[in-house]
């Protein structure tokens, strides 16, 4: 990508997040390589969370599972239901980003010219990265009604963060697998309460402007990840990884 185009693909990033009223990234205090291989990324078009006005929000972490599949997983939801419940609270609209987030910014430049539908359209949630559905083809917005996979970079409206965040909190008091929904995935939660209110509509940016960077998981961590030493040097792996791979 040369200069013209980095130009164009920073312009892209910026009028994208400027539409929304709050820009949110979910990281764990202890997981900073994150933050900094993010701002590494920004850091080619000339930007950096702060430019684009992130404000991290530390990821919440949690002593036991407590019906959920993981305390990670229960840390993740919560982390993401306090958001909803901050954004209702805000009145204005909210990008929520975690911390493995991998822009695609020949997809964001190209997505450019959608922004303005974007943010015209009247959606309650937008997935602007996400793993499924697989979606291709040139860039625009379309309106979805399925399942999706990946929360890593989504924005809402304050009357869907504040009915789903309420639904969130619901889960929190029925047990594992209650078919009104117990403690679950955020996806699965999004998923559930999209089904019960189709008329909060969900948008879908086409294709995925973000995927997700190799890292250790903290949701469901293998045993070996936890033993001294191990995490530090798997995370120096995934950078270099990472950064072959760029």
């Amino acid at each position: 990508m040369d200069r013209a185009q980095r130009d164009e693909a920073r312009d892209a990033l910026v009028a994208l997040f400027a539409g929304f009223g709050s820009r949110r990234l979910i990281s764990m205090k202890a997981r900073a390589n994150r933050r900094q291989r993010i701002d590494a990324s920004l850091a080619r078009y000339g930007l950096s969370l702060e430019k684009l006005g992130v404000e991290v929000f530390d990821g919440l972490a949690f002593d036991d599972a407590n019906g959920f599949p993981s305390k990670g997983v229960r840390g993740c939801f919560t982390s993401h239901m306090t958001l909803m419940q901050e954004c209702a609270a805000s009145g204005k609209s909210m990008l929520v980003m975690e911390d493995d987030i991998d822009f695609d910014f020949d997809r964001i430049a190209a997505f450019r010219k959608a922004v303005p539908d974007l943010h015209a359209a009247d959606w309650g949630l937008v997935y602007l990265g996400y793993l499924e559905p697989e979606t291709s083809g040139s860039a625009h917005l379309e309106r979805y009604g399925g399942g999706t996979i990946g929360g890593h970079f989504y924005g809402v409206t304050p009357a869907f963060a504040r009915a789903v965040g309420d639904y969130m909190q619901s889960c929190t008091t029925r047990p594992p697998g209650d078919p009104e929904g117990g403690p679950m995935y955020r996806d699965g939660a999004f998923s559930m309460f999209r089904q019960r209110h189709p008329e909060l509509a969900t948008m879908l940016a086409i294709p995925s402007l973000g995927g997700q960077f190799s890292s250790r998981s903290d949701l469901t961590p293998k045993n070996y990840q936890r033993w001294p030493l191990v995490g530090p040097i798997l995370d120096k792996l995934y950078e270099a990884k990472a950064w072959l791979r760029r």
